[in-house]
């Protein structure tokens, strides 16, 4: 077990709890620069993936709409978490294959932009998208699609971005006209700056 205690409350932002302990399908967590979302994502799956007693041989999956920007991205995000949390024991980083380990269980980076690499959503636990407004809506529909693998776990599938403009797919699709059988199997999350100094 790792020596964090990754149950402290003290380390979660008491904003975006709902959105890692209600059980819905789609988590809509959106919010400026700094609002603490990404952050949030972040320690979720690396608290994830060290609960061995709960997980074992899982998958996570980290999406942009580009894999050129992963590295600089959000993969060197996590590797910061994993520094400053002191979990270098516990969490092995693979740079060239970007991929963040321990023991049996992984979170993998990539692009929607690689359809190929796509097929593997369906061994995915848990998908995370950020800067999903990058994402079109055929880009949108190609990932859920691939989402339909038989899965021992119901899959929940984050999306995180800034806000949105009134034109954007999202706004229409999460916000003003969501599915009839979805919209009790969504939550939405709306977070600022202010949020993130809820933990400093």
């Amino acid at each position: 077990m790792p020596l964090l205690d990754l149950s402290n409350p003290d380390l979660w932002n008491p904003k975006y709890l709902p959105a890692i302990t209600r059980p819905k399908i789609q988590y809509i967590l959106y919010g400026g620069a700094g609002s603490g979302k990404s952050q949030t994502m972040i320690q979720y799956f690396l608290s994830e993936i060290l609960n061995h007693d709960a997980n074992e041989n899982e998958t996570y999956v980290v999406l942009r709409k580009v894999a050129a920007t992963i590295r600089t991205s959000v993969y060197m995000d996590f590797k910061n978490k994993i520094y400053e949390w002191g979990l270098g024991d516990l969490v092995q980083t693979f740079d060239g294959i970007f991929e963040v380990r321990s023991r049996s269980n992984r979170i993998i980076f990539m692009g929607v932009d690689n359809p190929e690499k796509l097929k593997s959503l369906t061994q995915a636990k848990y998908i995370w998208v950020e800067e999903a407004t990058e994402l079109t809506k055929e880009d949108y529909m190609q990932v859920t699609l691939r989402l339909r693998g038989v899965s021992k776990h119901t899959k929940r599938f984050f999306l995180t971005f800034n806000p949105v403009s009134d034109s954007h797919w999202i706004k229409e699709r999460f916000f003003d006209n969501p599915p009839e059988l979805e919209r009790s199997k969504i939550l939405i999350c709306h977070s600022t700056y202010r949020d993130s100094l809820l933990l400093s």
